[in-house]
């Protein structure tokens, strides 16, 4: 299965950062939401996920980027997840 999904930023404190993001999954299906990573532990929290299969399977690929950025002690403007 392929996915496509953007993670851009909207807004980041001492303490976290909060990521909105869209993509696509197979079948050119579309799904979006908002994250929110902190920046002390990496936690991730899923503030908003449209209602939708994809936007769940969408969210569980952006987490695990901004996971992957955090490892590395960045919070980038943009993102992408491609696979």
């Amino acid at each position: 299965m392929a996915y496509y999904i953007e993670i851009y930023k909207i807004i980041e404190d001492a303490d976290m950062a909060e990521y909105d993001f869209k993509g696509s999954g197979p079948n050119g299906s579309i799904g979006h939401g908002r994250l929110r990573i902190e920046k002390a532990s990496g936690d991730v929290t899923v503030l908003e996920c449209s209602a939708t299969s994809l936007s769940s399977k969408l969210s569980e690929r952006a987490t695990w980027k901004l996971m992957m950025h955090w490892e590395k002690k960045e919070m980038p403007d943009s993102t992408i997840w491609a696979s």
